[in-house]
């Protein structure tokens, strides 16, 4: 997707889905409902026929703590060039990144 707008539409589109889908989860009574965390509408529309819902992630969680970190602690800030070495903080081992991967 090219623009925002496209974005916008595209996710007020995946809304749509949520009646098909609970038409299913009626006529199937699943054991367990996984979806993608693209459709959070999928937690309400497994709770109206009291199924367990899970959430499929496909990225990562060790991707996942780390963009949070990258956000929280801000640690490219503190380095004087883009071809400085930093570490991510707070997590069970060092992950050490650049500003430049080129180099």
């Amino acid at each position: 997707m090219n623009s925002d707008d496209m974005i916008i539409k595209f996710t007020k589109a995946l809304e749509l889905l949520q009646e098909p889908l609970e038409k299913l989860l009626e006529e199937y009574h699943p054991d367990c409902l996984v979806a993608a965390m693209f459709f959070p509408w999928a937690t309400d529309a497994a709770a109206k026929f009291d199924i367990p819902r899970l959430v499929f992630h496909g990225t990562s969680f060790l991707s996942l703590c780390a963009s949070e970190h990258m956000r929280i602690f801000n640690p490219y800030k503190n380095v004087s060039s883009d071809s400085v070495g930093f570490v991510l903080p707070n997590l069970p081992h060092p992950l050490k990144f650049k500003k430049n991967t080129d180099s």
